[in-house]
């Protein structure tokens, strides 16, 4: 539960859900957050909803169920693919919020400010996966770490991928 709704949570950062999923009338909604190294956004899916930050990103590719965003030339920096009716799969990913550094692929999940790696698991009992930072209240994660140490979000300091 988040807010009174039935949820799964798959990545929360200082109680913030970055990829989010809910249920409602039968339909599968999904919110996903992306956010470059300062914290400005770069993608918002919210309920299935798709907006841009135009200014952020470097490309924008949408085409057939897939969506790509570069950050420079070859430099992707999301891939997902939306498998309908039931499926959404994060082909690669940076998950960038508040000093914490996340990267997604097809072999798992790495939370890079720590030596947490995530591969071929799943998990059942819980409605949060990695939670980093305070967790929201009524979620139970498969693993969450309040202490990870964060990168500097100040302009010119040193950030993951130069995103």
């Amino acid at each position: 539960m988040l807010n009174g709704e039935q949820v799964l949570a798959p990545v929360i950062v200082d109680a913030q859900p970055l990829i989010l999923f809910r249920l409602e009338d039968g339909h599968l909604l999904l919110s996903l957050y992306v956010y470059d190294a300062y914290n400005h956004p770069v993608l918002v899916i919210e309920d299935n909803e798709l907006r841009f930050s135009v200014t952020r990103a470097w490309d924008y590719e949408l085409q057939g169920r897939s969506l790509i965003v570069r950050m420079g030339p070859r430099r992707i920096f999301m891939d997902v693919e939306f498998r309908v009716p039931n499926r959404v799969v994060i082909k690669r990913g940076t998950f960038l919020r508040n000093g914490v550094w996340i990267e997604v692929d097809e072999h798992g999940i790495w939370v890079m400010n720590t030596t947490a790696w995530f591969g071929n698991n799943g998990f059942s009992g819980c409605n949060a996966g990695i939670v980093i930072g305070v967790a929201p209240r009524n979620l139970s994660a498969v693993y969450h770490n309040e202490h990870v140490p964060r990168y500097p979000l100040t302009e010119g300091a040193s950030r993951p991928n130069d995103a």
